[in-house]
């Protein structure tokens, strides 16, 4: 039988949005379809970003058992929309 370690590790993740996940990623996300105020341009204003804000926690999945390398391959290859 072959073992197989695996290595997570629970990390929190404060004031986290939904819409706005990562920084770096803002032309994938706070796009909406809504025309109505504050929507003007498609896009979901950053103080409706603030407010479905929230702090939340995360399993990370990391290679090596010192908590350094960690695992980036994403859940489902073909999903553009996954945060890093």
């Amino acid at each position: 039988m072959k073992t197989r370690h695996i290595y997570l590790k629970i990390e929190q993740v404060s004031n986290y949005s939904p819409v706005a996940p990562d920084d770096a990623e803002h032309h994938k996300h706070r796009l909406d379809c809504m025309r109505n105020m504050d929507h003007a341009d498609s896009s979901i204003p950053q103080s409706e970003v603030d407010r479905r804000s929230l702090d939340a926690l995360i399993y990370r999945e990391y290679l090596d058992a010192t908590y350094t390398t960690i695992k980036n391959t994403p859940l489902i290859a073909t999903d553009i929309n996954e945060p890093r």
